[in-house]
């Protein structure tokens, strides 16, 4: 056992050692090698000849023209269909990326793969061969083109779950059937309590989003979002009669997309708040301390 557990090891020591002189041959430095290793294993090798475009939109760091060099490298003509898709890809990310948008449109995704395919090899290429290809994505189901709208695959689900979503929340009903006039009242005494004046827009925004399932909340940098969020809670907590100081038995989760963003918070309610990331446990539980955990296994 001790022989075959020693040879199970040396081989895959051999097989991680050609890998990492098969990248550095390829130009790639010490670190990147580690990190391309690090995602593909012992299949590193094999994917690179089947697709070194992967590296562009799966591994940081690694754009299209470096990917384009490896693939030069590998024998991967300028025509390849291989190579077409991978600057479609990255043509849709970008453009995507570049608006704010899930999605880009044709006649923008042909440009800019044309000049991203030109510009990283001096050949001309036919924009029949790019359309070509593009078709066979959207057969392929790769990408998702709807309405004149062109998705990468995973941004069309991922805005598709999140109407679903937005949808579901929206159908839920209220929690308690609160006036108007009591509303007012209720924020009124607030004020009163914490010494403070809501402006005309804070106040609305506060009575709006107590009642509405979903509430979109925007502003800039010293807007006053935080006061606003603070009247939510303290408003909420009012009309329910939630005493904030019990934060295990109050019904409210905080979170933002920052560590620094969920601790402004967290000091301006006097609640717990987390990440998104580790209030959805995306992080992992082993990046939470011990006290952290708790009051998140409190809250929820």
């Amino acid at each position: 056992k001790q022989k075959e557990s020693l040879l199970v090891g040396l081989k895959e020591d051999n097989g991680t050692e050609q890998t990492l002189i098969g990248l550095s041959s390829l130009g790639f430095s010490d670190n990147m090698a580690a990190k391309i290793f690090e995602k593909y294993h012992e299949k590193t090798l094999d994917i690179l000849h089947q697709d070194p475009y992967r590296l562009a939109y799966e591994i940081e760091g690694i754009g299209f023209v470096r990917a384009d060099q490896i693939a030069h490298e590998l024998g991967f003509g300028a025509t390849d269909p291989v190579r077409l898709k991978g600057a479609l890809f990255e043509s849709i990310l970008q453009l995507s990326l570049q608006e704010g948008n899930t999605y880009t449109n044709g006649k923008e995704l042909l440009q800019r793969t044309l000049e991203l395919l030109e510009h990283s090899r001096s050949e001309k290429i036919e924009p029949e061969l790019i359309a070509d290809q593009l078709l066979q994505l959207g057969e392929a189901g790769q990408v998702i083109s709807e309405d004149g709208r062109i998705y990468l695959k995973r941004y069309y689900y991922a805005e598709y779950e999140s109407a679903k979503e937005l949808q579901r929340l929206m159908e839920r009903p209220k929690l308690k059937a609160v006036t108007e006039t009591e509303l007012k009242k209720a924020l009124a005494q607030i004020e009163a309590e914490e010494g403070i004046t809501y402006g005309k827009s804070q106040k609305e925004a506060i009575l709006q989003a107590v009642v509405s399932p979903v509430f979109l909340l925007t502003g800039g940098p010293g807007t006053g979002k935080t006061t606003i969020i603070n009247g939510i809670v303290q408003l909420f907590a009012e009309i329910h009669e939630l005493d904030l100081s019990e934060q295990r038995q109050v019904p409210i989760l905080l979170a933002a997309p920052t560590g620094r963003a969920a601790k402004k918070m967290s000091e301006s309610t006097g609640l717990y708040a987390s990440t998104i990331h580790r209030l959805l446990g995306l992080n992992g539980r082993e990046e939470q301390s011990s006290e952290e955990a708790k009051e998140l296994e409190g809250a929820l």
